[in-house]
C-alpha cells in the first residue's frame, strides 16, 4: 500500500511539482482601475427627481490589483441582500455613474431583467464584473461602467458605453455580454440611448 500511494504522489511524466511560493506583498495589477459606487436613491420612498437625481450616489472605493478587488468583494454585501432601491456602480476610474459624465453623455446602456431567482442575481453581477476587469467583454474601451439595480418585483444589471450610435460595436458588446454570462439565445437583452425620445423603445436587441 506504501508503494501505491508513493507512485501515486509522483507525476507521470518523472518530473518534480514545484509549490510556487505566496507572497502577500505582490499584487496582481489590472489593465485599468474602477471605481464602485454606492447608489441607496430610492431608500427615502420614492426617487428623486431634476438637480436632485443622483445625490445619494457615494463614492466607495477605487480599486487596481486583483487582490483589492477581492478585498471589496468579499467585504461588502451582495446585491440579492441589498434594500430595494438600492445600485450598485462599478465605473471605470474616472468616469461618475451619471448621464452627465462627459463618457456617458452620448451613450446608452444594455438592461438585463432578471428574475428573482435565489443566487442568481448575485452569480450574474460577479460574472459581469469579472468579465469587465478582466477585458474579456468585446469592445471593453467603449464600456463605460456596469450597474446593478434591485427593484421589488424583478432586478436589472446594465451595461453602459460611449456611443449609442455606433451599431456595430454595441451589438458585438451585446451578443459578448450574453456569452459571457451563458444566457440562452432566447434570453431578451435591450439596449437604450441614454437621452433618446422614447426610452422604452430598445434601440437595439439581441
Amino acid at each position: 500500500m506504501t508503494d501505491v500511494a508513493e507512485n501515486q504522489q509522483q507525476p507521470a511524466d518523472g518530473a518534480v511539482g514545484k509549490q510556487l511560493a505566496f507572497d502577500p506583498n505582490v499584487k496582481h495589477p489590472l489593465y485599468r482601475g474602477w471605481t464602485l459606487w454606492f447608489d441607496s436613491q430610492l431608500t427615502s420612498g420614492k426617487r428623486p427627481g431634476g438637480n436632485d437625481w443622483g445625490a445619494n450616489i457615494k463614492e466607495v472605493y477605487s480599486f487596481h490589483s486583483v487582490e483589492d478587488f477581492w478585498r471589496l468583494y468579499n467585504n461588502i454585501t451582495l446585491p440579492s441582500q441589498l434594500q430595494i432601491g438600492c445600485s450598485y456602480n462599478l465605473f471605470k476610474e474616472g468616469i461618475e455613474p451619471k448621464w452627465e459624465d462627459p463618457s456617458n453623455a452620448k451613450g446608452g446602456k444594455w438592461t438585463l431583467i432578471i428574475q428573482k431567482t435565489k443566487g442568481l442575481l448575485d452569480k450574474l453581477w460577479l460574472w459581469l464584473i469579472l468579465g469587465c476587469i478582466g477585458e474579456m467583454l468585446e469592445g471593453m474601451e467603449d464600456v463605460c461602467g456596469i450597474v446593478v439595480n434591485v427593484r421589488k418585483g424583478q432586478d436589472k444589471l446594465c451595461i453602459w458605453t460611449k456611443d449609442a450610435e455606433n451599431q456595430d460595436a454595441v451589438v458585438k458588446m451585446g451578443l459578448s455580454i450574453k456569452k459571457a454570462l451563458e444566457l440562452p439565445d432566447q434570453f431578451p437583452v435591450g439596449y437604450q440611448g441614454h437621452f433618446q425620445k422614447n426610452s422604452r423603445l430598445n434601440k437595439y436587441e439581441v
